[in-house]
């Protein structure tokens, strides 16, 4: 009889209960006001059981539209309930300040950045996105 290596067996129960033991490249799309070219510098998602763990940073190469909502789409498994959808991101505008906030969701692929003003959310961003400016954050929730 032959013998089954336990990196095998451990493959096998990873793809049986849809965990993902390895960190696996995914591109999100960055928008404000349309869609933004931006470089994705890190993009990586891991799944444990129904749990999903996003992290990304992009660095961004074209100018947004000040106090439109910054989103972020094509998550890489859609989320069982978009309402569940959460994270946080930080934000470094390299003519003026830096900025923190939460991420919520929009749709089972795609979440909303909300930015902190005084201890207030508010979609609406008040800064504008501009190239040499730099994101990055992270996103958890259910798969479906």
């Amino acid at each position: 009889a032959g013998s089954i290596a336990a990196t095998d067996v451990q493959a096998a129960i990873a793809e049986i209960d849809g965990d993902t033991t390895a960190p696996t490249t995914w591109t999100p799309v960055l928008a404000q006001n349309g869609v933004l070219t931006a470089t994705v510098t890190y993009a990586k998602y891991t799944v444990h059981g129904k749990l999903v763990v996003c992290r990304f940073r992009l660095d961004i190469t074209e100018a947004g539209t000040t106090a439109n909502v910054v989103i972020l789409s094509g998550l890489p498994v859609d989320a069982d309930d978009t309402n569940n959808i959460g994270g946080s991101y930080d934000y470094y505008d390299a003519s003026t300040a830096s900025y923190s906030g939460g991420i919520i969701g929009a749709t089972a692929n795609t979440v909303q950045f909300a930015f902190h003003n005084n201890g207030q959310g508010n979609l609406g961003t008040n800064f504008a996105i501009a190239s040499g400016d730099a994101i990055r954050g992270h996103v958890m929730y259910f798969k479906a």
